[in-house]
Formats: structure tokens, C-alpha cells, sequence
């Protein structure tokens, strides 16, 4: 999957995971992939893999990607408001992330960890099911009324979120 062209069903946990990581290291297929090939190698992953992904070195580096790329994806045309919203990610599993991403009429600033701003919304939810939603491969709603996507702030801008950013589809 060093070119994200390998079908992630024909290999086991292992050789995703090797995959994974010739993908994630700088320059990696990961890291410079079109949202499409992105959304289409995750709907192919297993439950499985995302496990092992979620518990391996490389889960930093997937999520730094996603988070890195969130600059590009914004449609600050569909900001509502002409005020900046800070959002704090918890993106939990094996272990657990904090991501803060600032959304303004002028863009997406993202930043790793928690500052002392007071979030507009808060995003709770599993490391498996938040690759799911990034790549367009899951509805908020659906992971919201199961329980898989917890909010908190104002719910009606959170609820609104993905609208603000162009998801690939697969």
C-alpha cells in the first residue's frame, strides 16, 4: 500500500500494518494521496486493521495527516458566522488525541493539544469511527444516534460541521 493502489482486504493484519507504515512516513502515499484514493483505502480496511492501526506507531501519523490536510478541505464560504470557532477533537481508542481546530471566515488553523480557549463544540469519538467520518465513509448523525460520535458545546454548530468541509467520498 505503498501507493495506496493495494487492495487493503487481500492483506492480513501484518502486512497492512507494514503498509501502513511505508504510507505514513514522510512523503508516503498517506501523506500526499487524493481525498478519493483516501476515502476508498479506508472503506476497504477491516475492523481488524483499524484496530491494529489505531494501536500502532503509525496512528499519530495518520491522524497528523488528516488534521494537516483539514486546511485545504475548508469551506469557510459556509461559515455561518463571520466569528472564529474553536472545535476540540478527542479522538480516544487505544490511547487518546486532542486535536483543536479554529475555524474562521480566513481559514483552518489546526493545533495538536488542548489550549485554555473555551471550545465552541467538543468531539468525542473512537480513532476507527473518526477515520470513518474523515473519509467520508460515515454520517455524524448516524455515529451521533449510535452512541459512536459524543458533542458537546453548542450542538447546532457541531451538527453543522461536516458541511463545512469537503469530505472525499470513495
Amino acid at each position: 500500500m505503498a501507493d495506496l493502489s493495494v487492495d487493503p482486504k487481500k492483506l492480513d493484519v501484518a502486512e497492512y500494518l507494514a503498509a501502513m507504515d511505508a504510507a505514513t512516513v514522510e512523503g508516503g502515499a498517506l501523506r500526499t494521496a487524493a481525498p478519493p484514493e483516501f476515502a476508498t483505502m479506508v472503506k476497504r480496511t477491516s475492523g481488524d486493521q483499524l484496530k491494529a492501526l489505531d494501536a500502532s506507531p503509525m496512528r499519530e501519523r495518520v491522524l497528523e495527516t488528516i488534521f494537516g490536510r483539514m486546511g485545504e478541505a475548508f469551506r469557510p464560504d459556509k461559515l455561518s458566522s463571520s466569528r472564529a470557532s474553536l472545535v476540540r477533537w478527542h479522538v480516544g481508542g487505544e490511547s487518546e488525541s486532542i486535536y483543536e481546530t479554529e475555524l474562521s471566515p480566513t481559514g483552518c488553523t489546526v493545533t495538536e493539544g488542548t489550549s485554555d480557549s473555551e471550545p465552541r463544540a467538543t468531539m468525542t469519538i473512537s480513532f476507527p469511527e473518526f477515520l470513518k467520518l474523515a473519509s467520508g465513509n460515515a454520517n455524524a448523525p448516524m455515529l451521533f444516534m449510535t452512541r459512536k460520535l459524543k458533542l458537546g458545546g453548542d450542538i447546532g454548530f457541531a451538527s453543522n460541521l461536516t458541511n463545512l468541509f469537503d469530505i472525499p467520498r470513495s
